[in-house]
């Protein structure tokens, strides 16, 4: 399993620029995603009353796009390359949000499932943040 790891910078909630860490597993169709300053993390939308994909995700999305990963969706619509991917969010609250199949679940970490396919590294980092 290879993974590239790379930096993200953007704006968070309080418009300070953060560094965000990406681990890109193309072989799995999986990007894991350090994220603790609310910078592409989900949000949680009030009156939903749920979380939902946030505008700095798709800032960073719009980016990864032009790259090099999962070139074989290169000619896919923004929404459709953003669901071949499976999307792990290590943040706030010590949770892992994933999202998947259209639909994001939020999973502390005593209840993280073990089919859950979570990146070590930021796995242990989360559990000591």
């Amino acid at each position: 399993m290879a993974i590239h790891e790379m930096e993200y910078r953007g704006l968070n909630l309080m418009d300070e620029v953060c560094t965000v860490e990406l681990a890109i597993d193309e072989e799995s169709e999986t990007i894991h995603i350090w994220d603790t300053n609310h910078v592409v993390e989900p949000t949680y939308h009030f009156t939903k009353k749920q979380y939902e994909l946030s505008e700095g995700f798709f800032q960073l999305v719009d980016i990864l796009k032009q790259k090099y990963y999962f070139s074989a969706y290169k000619t896919f619509e923004r929404d459709d390359w953003i669901e071949k991917i499976t999307w792990i969010f290590y943040s706030s609250h010590q949770t892992v949000k994933y999202y998947g199949g259209k639909k994001l679940h939020v999973y502390p970490l005593s209840e993280i499932p073990p089919s859950l396919p979570v990146y070590p590294k930021y796995l242990q980092r989360l559990q000591y943040y």
